[in-house]
């Protein structure tokens, strides 16, 4: 569980701390919520947590906690579901969460996101988030640990678009890509498949951690700008823009 005060960049039109009282009060302007079950999740959080302690929140703990980010003035929640299993109380939290009139951002692994699915995130103006590494149908699957997961989402893209997300007036779909060295070759293809299908590439550089649980090794930061600058010089459908450890086209996902 995350929360961020402010950032222009990533909050554009949103007023500043300063303006609706979050600076005096202390509030949160966004706050980002895992919702993987418990042993799922392999974020950096839950990898490096000490023994016996768990800092994805339990199905129960979710639906009580729900309504105080409002209370603290929260203008957005972030819902994290990467993992493999869908997220049961996923409508119930984004029902809730747009009643307390807080937008709601979703990234997913695309599990659960059926036709029906897709239609409901679509009524309530969810931008959605779909994790995915590889065109190549091997390849992403051996970076997901899942062999279903490129599956798994080609169906939830083909129930986004049915949708009509990545139609004008309608909420945005992006797609998250890690840039590891096992996909960094076809990175340019995939950011202009991502952009001609009217969607959204969101390109994260991750850093490496030390101990047992270090990641994949990246391509170093040198190989990663030369990616960037060599797609803008292509014009790749926009000039990416550097928001923390991502690039994103020109705008954001908010």
């Amino acid at each position: 569980m995350r929360g961020e005060l402010f950032n222009a960049r990533r909050w554009p039109g949103v007023q500043r701390p300063e303006d609706c009282g979050l600076r005096r009060t202390g509030g949160l302007l966004a706050l980002e919520l895992e919702l993987e079950v418990s042993g799922e999740c392999r974020c950096p959080a839950c990898e490096s947590a000490p023994e016996g302690m768990q800092p994805v929140l339990s199905p129960t703990r979710r639906t009580r906690w729900s309504g105080k980010p409002a209370m603290m003035g929260c203008r957005r929640c972030i819902f994290v579901n990467d993992g493999v299993t869908a997220c049961v109380e996923l409508r119930q939290l984004i029902d809730e969460t747009r009643h307390r009139g807080m937008q709601v951002d979703l990234f997913t692994s695309g599990a659960g996101i059926t036709p029906e699915m897709a239609d409901f995130l679509c009524r309530n103006h969810v931008a959605v988030s779909l994790k995915r590494d590889s065109l190549n149908r091997d390849l992403q699957n051996q970076i997901a640990g899942d062999e279903s997961a490129h599956d798994t989402i080609t169906a939830a893209l083909a129930g986004l678009k049915q949708a009509g997300y990545g139609s004008p007036g309608h909420p945005i779909v992006a797609i998250r890509t890690a840039v590891r060295e096992e996909n960094f070759a076809e990175l340019p293809n995939l950011w202009r498949w991502v952009r001609s299908q009217g969607m959204e590439p969101c390109f994260q550089v991750i850093t490496p951690r030390q101990g047992d649980c270090q990641p994949p090794k990246v391509p170093v930061p040198d190989a990663a700008k030369r990616l960037f600058a060599d797609l803008a010089k292509a014009g790749c459908g926009g000039v990416p823009s550097a928001l923390g450890n991502t690039a994103r086209a020109g705008r954001p996902l908010v």
